[in-house]
């Protein structure tokens, strides 16, 4: 199978021939073998459309990926499966619009972010974490701090698997800079911890703006880079940059 490869700010995307049959066992292989954070595997629909597939390292499937469905945009341009300037992706947890913006910037269109009402406070190794969960499609848990935990990672671990999410969860550690800017660490379910997440940033401004106060539209700076996120009622849009590996 040839294997083509994409970065979304660190975030190193595998992606699989379209129609390609690709499982759990074998997507762990694939992405060991070459170092991916997922392999993508799409097929189209009677009507065009675009059905997509997120596996993680580990062999599970993810519901939906901000960075994953703008990698797949972007693998789709370059076999010349698209022609204009915009695509609907259709991964299991909703569908996202992609655009293609100047400059090798790719927007992703997700659903709404959902914010629970109240915290949700986890103990975990005899801490209390406080967070606010959020569903755009995948579960993430947003973790706001003066600072970031030294270790994070190990407190990104115990929770993506905690019994509190019986789905499992994304973490994200969050720093709120300034009223426009955010500040992430990312421990990515059935991954571990990333460069980058692109859901991650849209459940982020999502809290930072509905829970925090800070503004709908953000510069979110992570390891790998920054995205640029917008949060309206009905929708979260993410943008930056895809480029292709090989």
């Amino acid at each position: 199978m040839r294997l083509a490869c994409y970065d979304a700010l660190g975030n190193r995307y595998l992606v699989a021939p379209v129609g390609a049959t690709v499982e759990g066992p074998a997507a762990r292989s694939l992405c060991a073998a070459h170092g991916g954070d997922g392999l993508l595997v799409g097929r189209c629909g009677t009507d065009g459309a675009f059905f997509l597939r997120i596996f993680n390292p580990d062999g599970t499937e993810a519901e939906n990926s901000g960075n994953g469905t703008r990698s797949f945009a972007q693998f789709l341009r370059d076999c010349s499966l698209i022609s204009e300037n915009f695509c609907e992706i259709f991964p299991p947890g909703g569908p996202v619009r992609c655009v293609f913006l100047a400059g090798g910037i790719i927007s992703a269109v997700l659903g709404p972010a959902s914010v629970s009402a109240g915290p949700l406070s986890v103990f975990v190794g005899g801490r209390k974490i406080v967070g606010h969960r959020v569903d755009v499609g995948n579960p993430h848990f947003v973790i706001r701090g003066a600072s970031i935990p030294k270790n994070w990672r190990r407190i990104g671990g115990q929770l993506d698997c905690h019994r509190s999410f019986p789905r499992g969860t994304n973490v994200e550690f969050m720093r709120l800079l300034s009223p426009k800017n955010i500040f992430l660490r990312i421990y990515e379910r059935g991954v571990g911890p990333t460069l980058s997440c692109g859901s991650g940033a849209a459940a982020a401004v999502a809290v930072a703006h509905q829970i925090f106060g800070s503004s709908p539209e953000q510069s979110v700076s992570m390891e790998g880079g920054v995205l640029r996120v917008s949060v309206l009622p009905e929708s979260v849009t993410i943008s930056g940059p895809i480029k292709r590996i090989f």
